[in-house]
């Protein structure tokens, strides 16, 4: 397995039961695009971001641990705008 680039806009609620309860705290919205690419997760998160005029997209990586998956990065695409204009 490899890792996998999840995008998702962080403004909105992805479970707000569990939030509402404070079992799980989820600063992200719900998922948007999944793809094994990080520079195809870029050009999706940029096209979400112009299409809904959202500036909170954010960038997941999710790295195989055994059977499951775990997040091992996260940037916002501000960040990685930013990253790749240096």
């Amino acid at each position: 397995m490899s890792k996998v680039y999840i995008v998702s806009d962080k403004n909105q609620n992805r479970i707000k039961n569990l939030i509402d309860i404070n079992i799980l705290k989820i600063r992200k919205g719900p998922t948007l695009f999944m793809t094994p690419f990080k520079t195809t997760a870029i050009q999706l998160a940029k096209l979400y971001k112009y299409s809904a005029n959202s500036e909170d997209v954010v960038i997941d990586e999710y790295e195989p641990l055994r059977d499951i998956f775990i997040i091992s990065k996260s940037w916002t695409l501000k960040e990685l705008e930013d990253e790749n204009s240096k």
